[in-house]
């Protein structure tokens, strides 16, 4: 461990942490049934608080107390970056003393967190993936129905995306997929092949809200392609 980030705060050399902990919880549903049988459906992960104990040491140990301190009491999100994530994170708790006059000062941060930053990427590059099975066969889903004014709307929408290169935002993202069995659907409809899109996202952290979220965008956008493409045939 080189380095840890908390906001304008950089602990590294003897203020690295001594001990950090991680983790989270599962939520879950629990169904009581008749005779004393259970249902239990998990609702996906929640990450749990990071909590932060080590020690500011040297004559600015007190002056770096008190400015985590502040953020305590200021409510506003930093950047969190070490342990080979990054995320946004508020500082919830802080305590410290004062020793040695205080060129010592032993801390305990804990930091709530949005989200796990790790998981997040996971499924932003299987999405992705989504955007580039929907980039190559732009052309071709487009000569398909190029007479339904439906579908010019719902293209010029995915070619701004695609146009711009870069990395989609979850927004970006919601407009164009939410699966890859959506994309294949649409692609049989019109007699289009793409290649196999496959999601990887992880097990441990909750990604439901963005994913519904994509699929009820989909869901319209398929019908406006579908009707598109079978007007072109007809």
């Amino acid at each position: 461990m080189d380095e840890i980030y908390v906001g304008p705060i950089t602990l590294s050399g003897m203020e690295i942490p001594d001990r950090v902990i991680l983790g989270g919880d599962q939520r879950v549903v629990i169904t009581e049934m008749p005779g004393g049988g259970r249902v239990i459906n998990a609702q996906g992960a929640q990450p749990g608080p990071l909590v932060l104990e080590g020690r500011f040491v040297g004559p600015n140990a007190l002056s770096r107390a008190r400015i985590l301190d502040q953020l305590r009491c200021q409510g506003t999100a930093v950047t969190f970056i070490g342990l080979g994530f990054s995320c946004d994170v508020w500082v919830t708790s802080f305590s410290f003393s004062y020793e040695s006059k205080g060129i010592v000062c032993p801390y305990v941060m804990r930091l709530e967190r949005r989200f796990d930053q790790t998981a997040t990427t996971a499924t932003t590059n299987a999405l992705g993936a989504v955007v580039n099975a929907l980039a190559s066969s732009d052309a071709a889903l487009s000569r398909a129905a190029d007479s339904s004014s439906a579908f010019d709307v719902s293209s010029a929408s995915i070619q701004s995306i695609i146009a711009r290169n870069d990395i989609p935002d979850v927004d970006d993202l919601v407009t164009l997929a939410s699966s890859a069995e959506a994309l294949a659907s649409i692609a049989e409809v019109g007699g289009v092949a793409l290649d196999s899109v496959e999601f990887q996202t992880s097990s441990d952290v909750s990604n439901a809200l963005v994913l519904a979220s994509a699929q009820s965008a989909v869901v319209e956008a398929s019908d406006y392609i579908r009707q598109a493409i079978v007007l072109s045939k007809s």
